[in-house]
């Protein structure tokens, strides 16, 4: 084999996850899902300041309570 082909025999059950068992892949599992539930908790996150700021100009405009 050559050094590049060792290399990636090597590299490629840490990568995977297949070099720790089991617990290596559930946690290659989690790292790949953790990316979606950053998307999903900062859609979140930004939706309900968004509805938070709209409702409180829209209370302002109709003269209500004003956070100021």
């Amino acid at each position: 084999f050559t050094a590049g082909e060792t290399f990636l025999n090597v590299l490629w059950p840490l990568h995977s996850g297949e070099a720790f068992g089991l617990p290596g892949r559930i946690l290659v599992c989690l790292t790949g899902l953790f990316p979606g539930a950053l998307f999903i908790t900062g859609i979140t996150l930004w939706w309900r300041k968004r509805r938070a700021k709209l409702l409180r100009y829209s209370r302002a405009a109709i003269g209500g309570v004003s956070n100021a």
